[in-house]
């Protein structure tokens, strides 16, 4: 539950910010009348770099686990104790 709620507010804040800074890029091109297209590249790097490492990511889960190589003797908690 918690895992999900915290995904969420992170894309949430992620559009947040995209946002913020796509109507910035505008509004102080507009303000000056300049003329550019930079909140539409910003916007679409944003997108394309997401989606691709979203991929990487996807593909990297995807994969299977490494397995440990579990260990030739163990200690039980009493005999940790007497060797720290």
């Amino acid at each position: 539950m918690i895992k999900m709620i915290h995904k969420v507010f992170a894309y949430i804040m992620l559009a947040t910010s995209q946002i913020t800074i796509f109507f910035g890029i505008y509004s102080y091109t507009h303000n000056r009348a300049i003329e550019t297209t930079l909140h539409y590249v910003s916007l679409f790097l944003f997108i394309t770099l997401f989606l691709i490492l979203e991929a990487w990511h996807q593909s990297f889960l995807s994969k299977d686990a490494i397995v440990f190589k579990e260990p030739l003797n163990t200690m039980s908690d009493e005999e940790f104790q007497m060797e720290v």
